[in-house]
């Protein structure tokens, strides 16, 4: 129970510091992959998720992970 509190709350932490610079950084990427056609059936591929992901981080300066 008392791990399950701690990750609400780290989670809840992470979401107050999204900001609309970070707004920005997402969308711009997303736009890129698009308009590089790095989709099919309307979904990204892993491929530009995973840059998404990297790159996002890298620019941000943030650590974010990928879970499923």
């Amino acid at each position: 129970m008392a791990s399950e509190m701690t990750k609400r709350r780290a989670q809840e932490r992470m979401r107050t510091r999204w900001t609309a610079p970070l707004d920005k950084v997402s969308k711009d990427l997303v736009v890129e992959q698009i308009q590089l056609r790095n989709k099919s059936n309307n979904i990204f591929d892993t491929k530009a998720w995973g840059y998404i992901h990297d790159e996002f981080n890298k620019l941000t300066a943030l650590n974010f992970k990928v879970t499923n």
